[in-house]
């Protein structure tokens, strides 16, 4: 259902219209108002009117209206004011913090560190050439010099030199009796000086160790055609059995001073003087030699001295057209054995084990400082077996254990702690006897997070 709205009408049809305004001033109404805004408001004044029953009723108002003056530049002026105090405020705050961070990634820190040393000493520690990798260096110093001769007479002289026979036939040791006969692949026989007995072999870690013994030989016979460097032999006698192949020799000197024809006229005393200036001469010129190649080696490699095989030679002579110089000359072949420093130190530290307390219950590895070490190896020595690693090293001398100082574990286990925290961490990882920490700038007291901003130095 809809529903019907009406106006209501008043009697007489009366009206606010109907009300006359007489607008004059009512003075006897007066009040005054005022606002606490900073500035005085202007006062208004309303006149009162007095309401009569029935009658029209004049009503006086002023309608004079007075706003408040409101000073609106100096007000800006200090809301302006306000408004850049707090703009510096944080602009300040911003830049310290844009500054500490800036110092803070473009800051570097480095840990110097002493470690403990533990001096240890060596006798003789025995070591397999093939437990440690190594690297050989070869090389010849060849010295001479020069003496007035007699003339020239005829000589008859056999080559001779010194080799090592070897035992792979048998466990049993092997009787070889002087004057035996022995041959080489071009047909050249020579005979031993000397009555040896080789040892026999011996077997470790599934490999065969064969015996070895030194023994002089001579050639058969007189000439220069017998004079050679290096060779190997076979039992003459053995040929067709198994022994021929199982036992056998290598030259461990050169095979020297075989003449058959003039030679020039000197004195014993001449050839034994020039023999002796020749071997001091070629000694030195070898350490030389050697001490220039040390400067050259990998870094991770390391010359121990003594740790060199210097193939003995005997001393040459020639002379002159007409005789009458007579020229000595000796030439030494050099095998230079360089050690894998790292295996080294390993297998030094594996014979001489540090105790649980210095390696903080094992936590702590070390290194040996292998530079003191002095080096020999096993009399029965050839340049064959060097390069087959089938020989032994001997290590004797002072020397100490150092606190391994791994820079990649000590850099992750710091990165972002404090310098006070980190000299509490350290000293788990390395046995040390003093940690100095410096930061740049100085002022950061908290370790880069960059571990590529951390500098270890071990002194």
């Amino acid at each position: 259902m809809t529903k019907k709205f009406y106006d209501i009408v008043p009697r007489d049809h009366r009206s606010i219209r109907d009300i006359p305004l007489d607008v004059t001033r009512a003075p006897e109404s007066k009040k005054e108002h005022y606002f606490d805004t900073q500035h005085k408001e202007k006062k208004k004044k309303v006149e009162s009117v007095k309401h009569k029953k029935d009658q029209h009723i004049p009503i006086h108002v002023d309608t004079e209206v007075y706003e408040p003056e409101i000073n609106e530049e100096s007000f800006e002026d200090w809301n302006g004011k306000r408004r850049v105090k707090y703009i510096w405020i944080i602009a300040v705050i911003l830049f310290l913090v844009l500054v500490y961070s800036t110092f803070s990634w473009l800051s570097s820190a480095t840990i110097t560190i002493v470690p403990v040393r533990h001096h240890i000493t060596l006798q003789k520690t025995k070591i397999a050439l093939k437990d440690i990798p190594n690297e050989l260096v070869e090389f010849d110093i060849t010295e001479s010099t020069t003496t007035p001769s007699g003339g020239l007479v005829d000589t008859h002289k056999k080559a001779s030199g010194t080799i090592v026979l070897y035992n792979t036939y048998s466990a049993s040791a092997q009787k070889i009796n002087v004057g035996t006969p022995l041959l080489t692949p071009s047909n050249l026989v020579y005979k031993t000086l000397s009555t040896v007995t080789i040892p026999g072999y011996t077997s470790k870690s599934g490999k065969t160790i064969p015996g070895s013994i030194e023994v002089k030989i001579e050639a058969e016979k007189s000439g220069d055609a017998y004079n050679t460097k290096f060779a190997d032999f076979n039992i003459q006698s053995y040929k067709g059995t198994k022994m021929f192949d199982k036992i056998y020799g290598r030259s461990k000197t050169e095979l020297m001073g075989g003449i058959d024809g003039k030679v020039p006229n000197v004195s014993k005393e001449v050839i034994a003087s020039s023999t002796e200036y020749l071997k001091t001469k070629v000694a030195s010129s070898t350490e030389i030699k050697i001490q220039e190649l040390v400067k050259k080696i990998k870094p991770e490699l390391v010359y121990v001295p003594g740790l060199q095989y210097v193939v003995p030679s005997d001393v040459v002579q020639s002379s002159s057209n007409d005789g009458k110089q007579l020229t000595f000359s000796k030439t030494s072949h050099v095998v230079l054995i360089l050690l894998n420093k790292k295996s080294l130190s390993e297998q030094i530290i594996k014979e001489n084990p540090p105790s649980s307390k210095e390696s903080l219950g094992g936590r702590v590895k070390f290194n040996v400082d292998v530079a003191t070490l002095k080096g020999s190896t096993q009399l029965d020595l050839d340049v064959n077996s060097i390069k087959k690693n089938l020989v032994y090293l001997f290590f004797s001398g002072e020397t100490n254990l150092i606190s391994v100082i791994d820079e990649k574990t000590i850099t992750s286990a710091v990165s972002g702690l404090s310098k006070s925290q980190a000299l509490k961490v350290i000293p788990d990882l390395v046995e040390t006897e003093s940690i100095k920490i410096s930061s740049t700038p100085s002022w950061v007291d908290v370790l880069p997070l960059n571990r590529g901003k951390i500098k270890v130095i071990s002194q």
